[in-house]
């Protein structure tokens, strides 16, 4: 699954991250992936099977509100660096 690879090749937690979807599909991912996730009503979803794996953390109206519930969260745009990778670059 290539969103496993870069997880695994960028060193990313996915109980740190947010999967942002407008699809109840999108959200299923992202809980089977053990990330927070977020449904954003644009309209975009037209099969309300709301399932356990489906349930978002959070409902949003636009991607506004999605920035501030993230940022608000304490969540962080920015990836860290291991020593070890800033020691390759040298």
């Amino acid at each position: 699954m290539p969103l496993l690879d870069a997880t695994a090749a960028l060193h990313i937690d996915l109980a740190c991250s947010w999967l942002v979807g407008d699809r109840l599909d999108n959200i299923e991912v992202g809980c089977l992936l053990g990330c927070n996730t977020i449904l954003c009503l644009n309209g975009s979803e037209t099969d309300w099977d709301m399932t356990a794996m489906r349930w978002p953390h959070f409902i949003v109206r636009d991607i506004w509100e999605t920035a501030c519930l993230i940022v608000n969260a304490g969540g962080t745009f920015v990836a860290s660096v291991s020593d070890e990778e800033s020691d390759q670059d040298d």
